[in-house]
């Protein structure tokens, strides 16, 4: 149970720092190519989203609601950051 939350609680807040990212960038008239503060936003969300998989893989073994929600959010949030960083 504590896995499967932990796993859902550090995908949200990547989640969080995505749309965050995403609506301060939209209020400075965007990020310049390369940015130092961009590029930490980057690595910080990955971070949490794969730490996110990672616990929420080890909280599966349990009957809860989270157990397949967790590393689901943490997948596609994985892959988002990926294609953003790519995309940079």
């Amino acid at each position: 149970m504590r896995c499967s939350l932990a796993g859902f609680v550090l995908a949200s807040v990547s989640a969080a720092l995505e749309i965050g990212s995403g609506t301060y960038g939209q209020f400075i008239n965007g990020f310049p190519f390369e940015d130092p503060t961009l590029l930490r936003i980057y690595r910080w969300g990955f971070l949490l989203a794969f730490l996110g998989l990672i616990t929420g893989l080890f909280g599966v073994t349990n009957k809860t609601p989270l157990r397949w929600k967790a590393p689901a959010i943490s997948t596609v949030l994985l892959l988002l950051w990926i294609g953003q960083m790519m995309g940079e």
